[in-house]
């Protein structure tokens, strides 16, 4: 059939796309919205305050500002509501797709 010419990355894709589009014809784009303005209101501080913030979460404080805004505003977040926004299960997938790709070279099944 069609269908096994399809990659499992690709497959994966298609899933992602298929939820976002439910997510988006439910309105379930709150959380996203909310999240992007505490980074937007996060960029208005000093990198030297969000650098101590995250110091005092023991998160990680390189990066540049954005970087550093996105983490404390994700990092927030998750103290909130138990959870990213959609986030972790697509980062599930991304992290699943490549186990399964160093699995197959480690095995020395080489699909083209």
């Amino acid at each position: 059939s069609s269908l096994s010419a399809v990659s499992k990355d690709e497959l994966a894709l298609l899933e992602r796309t298929k939820r976002q589009l439910q997510k988006l014809q439910q309105g379930r784009v709150a959380d996203d919205d909310e999240l992007e303005t505490q980074i937007r209101n996060y960029l208005r501080l000093p990198a030297n305050e969000l650098k101590e913030r995250l110091k005092g979460t023991g998160l990680p404080t390189k990066g540049r500002k954005p970087d550093l805004a996105r983490r404390l505003a994700e990092y927030e977040w998750q103290l909130e509501h138990g959870r990213l926004p959609d986030k972790d299960q697509e980062n599930d997938e991304q992290e699943a797709i490549q186990q399964r790709q160093k699995q197959q070279k480690s095995h020395g099944d080489h699909t083209v």
